[in-house]
C-alpha cells in the first residue's frame, strides 16, 4: 500500500502540500495519518500567494479531505528504492 510505504518516509522531510482550492504550503512534515490529515512545521510561504495573517503561523494542521497533492523534491534515491522494493514485495 502506498500509504504504508511512502508517507512514513516523508516524516521530517520538506514537503509541499497543495489544497483543493489551489493554496499550497511548504514545510517539514511532522505527522500524517491514514486519512491524510497532516501536520506541517517550519512553514515557508511563497510570495506569489497572499497569505495575510497566516504568515505568522509556524505550524499548521491540514485536514486530509482538503489535500489535493503531497510531494517532495528532497527524497533521495535510496528512499525511493526502499519504497519501490517494499511495494513490489507487497504484490
Amino acid at each position: 500500500m502506498l500509504f504504508e510505504t511512502f508517507f512514513p518516509k516523508l516524516i521530517e522531510q520538506q514537503v509541499t502540500i497543495e489544497l483543493k482550492d489551489g493554496t499550497y504550503f511548504k514545510g517539514t512534515l511532522k505527522h500524517v495519518d491514514m486519512h491524510y490529515n497532516a501536520i506541517l512545521d517550519d512553514l515557508v510561504f511563497s510570495d506569489d500567494q497572499n497569505y495575510g495573517q497566516l504568515k505568522q503561523i509556524k505550524t499548521i494542521f491540514i485536514r486530509g479531505t482538503q489535500i489535493k497533492f503531497i510531494g517532495t523534491d528532497d527524497l533521495d534515491q535510496k528512499v525511493w528504492d526502499q519504497i519501490t522494493l517494499t511495494t513490489q514485495q507487497m504484490k
